[in-house]
C-alpha cells in the first residue's frame, strides 16, 4: 500500500505542478518518498498520538474509535463487514437486525459504544451468527450504512457490480497469449482508459524509446548494444 500511495501522491503532485506552471510559468522540483507517505497514511491514528498521546493498538478488522465498525462471521462461516458511523446508522442497523440494543444507555452513543465495545460486539456477533451471509445482505440491501461481504478472489471478479464497472480487460501477449489485466478504476465520459498494450517483454521497447526521445540512430544503438549497455 505504501508503494501505491506514494504513486498516487506523486500523481496529484505532478498535476498540481503542471497547473501551477500553466498559471505562473514556473516549474518546480517534486520529491516523494515512501517514508513520508507511510507517516502521512497514519492519518487519524497519527493525529490521536500527536495531540492526545494515544498509542494505537491492533484491532483486527475493527475501528479504534467507531463501534461497531468491523467484520462479523455469519451462520454459514462467511464474513460480513458492517459499519455504523453515526448514532442514526446504529439505530438503523439494529432495526434491520431486529434487535433493540440502541435503547440501552450503554450503546446509545458512539462514545458509550466505544466504552462498552466488548459487550456490544459480543451481542452483535451472536446475532450475526444466526443467519447466513446472503440473508444479511438481503436485510441490508437498501441500508444507508456501509456494509459488504469479505469476498474470495473468485467472488470479487464474479461480483455483478465489479463486472458492471468493467474492471477487467483482455489483450494479446507475444509469449503468454491472451492475458487479462485490471482496468483503471477511473473512467472518463469521452475517453477509454482500458489497457491498450500487454506488459512488455524485457527490453522490448528500448530501441523505440531511445529513438523517439533521445533521437538515437542505428549506429548509436549498435554501439550501446555492443558495449553491453542495452541488450
Amino acid at each position: 500500500m505504501t508503494d501505491i500511495s506514494t504513486g498516487l501522491y506523486a500523481q496529484g503532485a505532478i498535476l498540481a505542478a503542471l497547473f501551477r506552471r500553466h498559471r505562473t510559468g514556473r516549474g518546480t522540483k517534486i520529491d516523494c518518498n515512501l517514508l513520508s507517505t507511510q507517516v502521512a497514511n497514519l492519518v487519524n491514528l497519527g493525529s490521536n498520538f500527536l495531540n492526545a498521546g494515544t498509542v494505537p493498538r491492533r484491532w483486527g478488522t475493527a475501528h479504534e474509535s467507531i463501534v461497531p465498525y468491523q467484520g462479523f462471521q455469519t451462520e454459514d462461516g462467511q464474513n460480513l463487514i458492517v459499519g455504523a458511523g453515526s448514532d442514526e446508522q446504529f439505530i438503523s442497523l439494529c432495526r434491520r437486525m431486529a434487535v433493540d440494543y440502541y435503547e440501552n444507555e450503554k450503546f446509545a452513543s458512539n462514545k458509550a459504544r466505544v466504552a462498552n465495545r466488548v459487550e456490544l460486539i459480543k451481542l452483535l456477533a451472536s446475532r450475526f451468527a444466526e443467519e447466513t451471509l446472503e440473508e444479511w445482505l438481503a436485510r441490508f440491501a437498501t441500508a444507508k450504512f456501509p456494509f459488504g461481504p469479505v469476498n474470495t478472489f473468485a467472488q470479487v471478479f464474479a461480483d455483478p457490480q465489479v463486472r458492471h464497472n468493467d474492471m477487467v480487460s483482455e489483450v494479446d501477449h507475444k509469449k503468454a497469449g491472451r492475458v487479462r489485466l485490471l482496468n483503471n478504476p477511473v473512467t472518463f465520459k469521452d475517453c477509454n482508459l482500458a489497457p491498450r498494450l500487454p506488459p512488455p517483454l524485457l527490453g522490448e521497447h528500448t530501441d523505440a524509446v531511445l529513438r523517439e526521445y533521445l533521437k538515437f540512430d542505428d549506429n548509436s544503438l549498435s554501439d550501446l548494444r555492443s558495449s553491453g549497455v542495452i541488450s
